[in-house]
């Protein structure tokens, strides 16, 4: 991301933690922020206003896809960027990430 980009932050309710970590993150940067709690429904306005999206997952349903799929093409239909992993937890973003 750079400086002056607007950044979206998607995690679910137990990401929440780390989620305000990678808004802090993002306005050492410069970013203008938003953190999103999923609940299985897309934040389509947020994502229209995003530069870049990231969006961690530690339980994605499949049942969501067209969910997440409408936040993805929310963000990059406007030229935007969106990173999506699932299956994350603390420990994989504290150690391997």
């Amino acid at each position: 991301m750079k400086s002056g980009e607007h950044v979206l932050v998607v995690v679910d309710p137990p990401l929440a933690e780390q989620g305000d970590h990678l808004v802090g993150a993002a306005q050492l940067r410069g970013a203008t922020t938003e953190l999103e709690l999923w609940e299985g429904v897309a934040p389509v306005e947020a994502g229209a206003r995003a530069d870049v999206c990231l969006f961690l997952a530690r339980y994605p349903k499949p049942h969501e896809g067209g969910e997440r799929f409408k936040l993805n093409h929310s963000v990059t239909g406007h030229g935007g960027r969106e990173i999506y992993m699932g299956l994350v937890d603390k420990e994989l973003l504290e150690g391997e990430l």
